[in-house]
């Protein structure tokens, strides 16, 4: 499917970008932040698009672990010296990464104070929602609304230090199949207090298996790809905002949006189409830096035509 590959992308670009790049639309900033499911059948090939979207990404956080290793080899040396003048330790280092996936959510907020984003990705998102719901009861649901709308919170607890996670950053990606999808937003706390209406679901209405192609992506594709994730990933974009015309463009579907809001009875959908402004906004920032590449930005601001496609 088209979709699987176009969203994977996206969050791939997000990812890349992180908190470099902020879109203010005049009320509200946005980060290049999204959270999808790409919702097939097993077997079908959802893995693959996420895979190559990520493939350099991924090569980047494997690097930036083999640092973080050397520095704590170093580490431990200097606070060996250090006991050993009788001085004060380092700061142990921090881990900078892309990517986090099997964590329990004190380690995911340790992650995000110290990151200027994360991608939590996984082939099948049943395994992290089935590790989710153990934390539900302790307000784990709650914090990723809040995470989804970039708010800054703290954690204290006795006997810990307090941890100030300023603006959290996390995009999520994985596939899904329909019927464990239907069983999960079952559940009220999913779906109940706006969690779902969160994700972008990428639903082709019909998905087959694919006979075998003999056939690989064009090597100058996937270093043109590469290389524009290197750009997003090393370079401060700063604060955007709209032209005169893409505003114009993004008040008339905020108004679409309500208009439809207000014509449903269904609790679920107002929230759903409520979400879609912010969606929408998000899209809109990746693709104008996308455009960017590999010039920069001419202007800080997102285009009538980005707007319209985003």
């Amino acid at each position: 499917s088209n979709e699987f590959f176009a969203i994977s992308f996206l969050v791939a670009c997000g990812g890349a970008v992180r908190k470099r790049a902020v879109l203010y639309d005049g009320k509200y900033y946005n980060y290049a932040q999204l959270m999808a499911m790409l919702v097939a059948p097993s077997g079908v090939g959802k893995s693959m698009p996420i895979k190559l979207a990520f493939s350099k990404l991924i090569a980047l956080d494997k690097a930036l672990f083999e640092a973080y290793k050397a520095d704590i080899v170093d580490w431990k040396a200097k606070c060996v010296a250090s006991k050993a003048a009788q001085e004060v330790e380092p700061e142990k280092p921090h881990r900078r990464q892309f990517f986090i996936d099997d964590s329990t959510p004190e380690a995911l907020y340790q992650a995000l104070a110290v990151n200027d984003g994360l991608t939590l990705y996984s082939d099948e998102l049943s395994a992290w929602f089935d590790n989710f719901g153990r934390y539900s009861k302790n307000g784990e649901v709650s914090r990723y609304l809040s995470i989804f709308d970039n708010t800054t919170f703290d954690i204290t607890r006795k006997g810990d230090e307090p941890l100030l996670v300023s603006e959290p950053y996390l995009s999520i990606i994985g596939g899904i199949q329909p019927k464990v999808l239907s069983d999960t937003l079952k559940h009220n706390h999913m779906r109940n207090n706006g969690f779902a209406q969160r994700f972008l679901f990428v639903y082709p209405e019909s998905v087959h298996k694919s006979h075998y192609i003999n056939a690989v992506p064009n090597p100058a594709f996937t270093a043109g790809y590469d290389s524009l994730i290197e750009y997003l990933h090393s370079t401060h974009f700063g604060s955007l905002t709209l032209s005169v015309d893409a505003k114009e463009l993004f008040i008339a579907f905020s108004n679409e949006l309500t208009d439809t809001a207000n014509a449903t009875r269904a609790d679920y959908l107002k929230a759903m189409y409520s979400k879609f402004e912010i969606h929408c906004l998000r899209i809109a920032l990746i693709l104008e830096l996308i455009k960017s590449f590999p010039i920069g930005l001419t202007v800080n601001s997102v285009s009538a035509d980005t707007m319209s496609y985003a």
